[in-house]
């Protein structure tokens, strides 16, 4: 917070020649804007009129990073540290003023004001709060969007482009929407949706969607009713306000020109520093590099730089370009970070690829709880990043309190470790724990430090370290592999402190850690996800778990639908969480050899409540040890284990609970469970047609054989696997 201090009366508003101050505030101190000695420490904006004002929380504190807009106007003004701000309207403007601020509500949301003296307005910010009910218990979900558990995974496949330009002057665009490569069960419907209205009802449609960002879902309805969907990010953007062409190789480049196609600027950074809300910066194939000697200056830096939801800042490639962002400058060192966004919003990065740096070739930061927000990667990959020494990075990520990160479509290979969800600063179990425990000092801590474990009462009114870590962010439908470069820490997806965040169609292998690692994590939904080959190498220092859920404990974390074979040590490592639900995961042939080799294993016991763990298929994992299937420490509590299937007898040690319907010592039978998955990627295969090809040989691989009496035979348990399971449907992942 900012110290502030309260005056005795409200402030005075007066005009200004031109000039008008409207003041969002509670009450604001006289000597902020024209009231009294003190001066504004914007500098001026070009513009016929300027609004100056202030946004405050229900205490009198400013707020950070609140975007204000004026109905009508391309820039929008942003709160500094002390919630002050400046918006430029045109003269004889009137309109609405409006500040938003991911998981914050205004009141009122608006104010209709124009440029002839008005009164000022106060608003207040409060933090957004959504109760709701899981399983029985009240919870709050903290204002999360991604709540619904329909989002399980299903056989869906989209082809759609995520960017769309238009021409200046157009209002929406024709899009193709492709879904036919998608296995459906018999007598399901489609629906395509568009902010959750139907908008088409066939695998393949043209539609028209107008200007703007649309998270467009393709929806398998089955007889019954259940739904499954996957979701694609499509931007509809204009050629204006302007188009801002970077072309490293054209003969004329330079970041003195305009930008025009024909007269490109040389580097993407003069791209970005020109872009504006609603600008598109098309970049070109080439490679670009830091204009600076020093290591430590990214090749594109931006910082507080805002788009809006209906136009925002897109940075994308050329169709059919490649730009590389790279860390080898020619004839200095090599860089250490390629991409570097801060304190920003609304912005799109679309198809770059990030290669041969030390550190992170994108890196998103928030210096304050939703400081940055609105982040889509789409369709980006990296090879050889966080090379350096300081090497646990990640080679794309989400750094801090960010909010709403989405990357879809990315591919990362030969890198320290994969797309990464960390807080910052960095903390330990001594300083946060999930579900906090006494001592934990971290942001967010009640007055500075929780005197004892908090109760169990009170886990779900909790929203998790959500001062310090990402939330609502999204992985999906990304590929990590062969990422080797310090075994202890390079993991395929890395998840640390992350509340409310969806890890969803993900497919790692190879990587020297763990595939996933998913460290305290607080009501993350973990689905569709494939995890097989983990620590290839046995590295002594490399996990090799399939998923690793746990460490530093987790809370009402789902867990449904995800496959995880041949890894070195656990398929699925559920750790040290608590009420975790795990549904319909296939856990094949982890750990063999191995000393803690189990297939799933438990060990969380602070819950009174349990975890609920349905319709797993477990086979042949643990062999050659004391291990097995399904494991679990004797203090840890159980509300529902029943309906998996192992193929060990419980003989084994620290055995898993057995429940009436399980089926023990049971020897499943796959369509083609001795087939090896080994992709081979050609040259020239797109991100999209390499995914596909892995999940179908998994796929098969995992099908269940026909007769088995695991098909059509999954039925819902009220309470506690409604809207996971389907009906009729599969145990294990794999459905029809």
């Amino acid at each position: 917070m900012f110290p502030n201090s309260k005056p005795s009366r409200l402030p005075c508003l007066m005009p200004i020649g031109r000039r008008f101050i409207a003041f969002f505030a509670v009450l604001v101190p006289m000597a902020v804007f024209g009231c009294g000695d003190g001066a504004s420490s914007f500098p001026n904006l070009i513009g016929d009129v300027v609004i100056e004002g202030r946004v405050r929380d229900s205490s009198g504190f400013g707020i950070p990073g609140v975007i204000v807009a004026a109905s009508g106007v391309r820039e929008a003004g942003v709160t500094d540290p002390a919630g002050r701000y400046q918006l430029a309207v045109p003269g004889g403007w009137s309109g609405t003023i409006r500040p938003q601020k991911q998981d914050f509500v205004f009141s009122p949301t608006e104010k209709l004001m124009d440029a002839a003296g008005q009164d000022g307005v106060d608003f207040v910010a409060t933090m957004r709060s959504t109760p709701t009910t899981y399983n029985g218990h009240q919870v709050d979900l903290c204002g999360d969007p991604n709540s619904s558990e329909s989002a399980a995974t299903s056989e869906l496949i989209i082809e759609a482009p995520p960017v769309v330009r238009i021409s200046n002057g157009g209002s929406s665009a024709q899009v193709r929407l492709d879904g036919s490569g998608s296995r459906l069960p018999d007598g399901s419907r489609i629906e395509w949706r568009n902010g959750g209205v139907p908008i088409a009802f066939d695998l393949t449609a043209t539609v028209d969607l107008p200007v703007g960002r649309h998270d467009v879902e393709l929806v398998s309805i089955q007889p019954n009713g259940t739904e499954r969907s996957r979701s694609v990010i499509i931007n509809v953007i204009t050629e204006g306000p302007q188009t801002i062409y970077v072309d490293a190789d054209h003969p004329s480049a330079n970041d003195g020109n305009t930008g025009t196609a024909d007269t490109p600027l040389a580097t993407i950074q003069a791209g970005v520093d020109k872009a504006r809300a609603g600008d598109v910066v098309v970049v070109r194939s080439g490679t670009y590099y830091r204009n600076h000697p020093s290591v430590n200056r990214p090749v594109v830096l931006m910082e507080n730089r805002h788009g809006t939801a209906e136009q925002p800042i897109t940075i994308t490639a050329d169709t059919g370009a490649m730009p590389r962002v790279t860390g080898m400058r020619p004839g200095a060192e090599r860089g250490n970070t390629g991409w570097r966004i801060v304190d920003s919003s609304w912005i799109v990065i679309n198809g770059f690829r990030f290669e041969n740096l030390n550190g992170v070739g994108l890196d998103i930061e928030a210096s304050s709880p939703g400081a940055t927000h609105h982040i889509d990667v789409l369709e980006c990959s990296a090879e050889r990043c966080s090379q350096g020494p300081n090497t646990f990075v990640g080679a794309l990520r989400a750094v801090g309190p960010v909010r709403n990160v989405s990357f879809k479509n990315c591919m990362i290979s030969n890198s320290s470790s994969g797309i990464v969800l960390r807080e910052a600063p960095v903390q330990t179990r001594e300083t946060a724990a999930v579900p906090p425990k006494a001592g934990n000092n971290a942001p967010g801590a009640p007055g500075g430090r929780y005197s004892s474990d908090l109760a169990e009462s009170a886990w779900a009114d909790w929203c998790g370290w959500d001062q310090i870590a990402p939330k609502h962010c999204v992985i999906e439908n990304c590929l990590s592999f062969n990422n080797r470069q310090v075994p202890e820490h390079s993991d395929g997806f890395g998840t640390r402190y992350a509340t409310h965040c969806i890890i969803k169609d993900n497919i790692a292998f190879g990587n020297a850690d763990d595939n996933f690692d998913l460290l305290g994590g607080t009501h993350l939904t973990v689905t569709g996800n494939i995890a097989f080959n983990g620590n290839p190498e046995n590295t002594e220092a490399g996990d090799g778990n399939g998923i690793k859920v746990g460490v530093r404990g987790g809370l009402d974390c789902l867990v449904a639908f995800n496959i995880s074979f041949d890894n070195r040590r656990m398929g699925l490592d559920m750790g040290d969480t608590e009420r975790g639900r795990v549904f319909h995961n296939t856990i094949v042939n982890n750990g063999a050899g191995h000393p803690n080799g189990f297939g799933m294993w438990f060990e969380g016991g602070r819950s009174s409540a349990g975890h609920q763990v349905m319709f797993n298929i477990l086979q042949g994992n643990g062999l050659n040890t004391s291990r097995g299937d399904y494991g679990a420490a004797r203090h840890v509590s159980f509300a529902a284990s029943d309906y998996n299937s192992m193929s060990d007898s419980h003989s084994h040690n620290f055995a898993g609970p057995s429940g009436s319907h399980d089926r023990v010592g049971d020897n499943v039978e796959f369509v083609a469970g001795d087939a090896a998955v080994s992709p081979v990627f050609v040259e020239g295969m797109s991100i999209a047609q390499r995914i596909n090809l892995v999940r179908q040989q998994v796929r098969n691989k995992f099908m269940l054989a026909p007769g088995s009496p695991l098909r059509g035979s999954a039925t819902v348990v009220g309470g506690v696997n409604d809207g996971v399971t389907r009906p009729g449907g599969n145990w294990g992942a794999v459905q029809e």
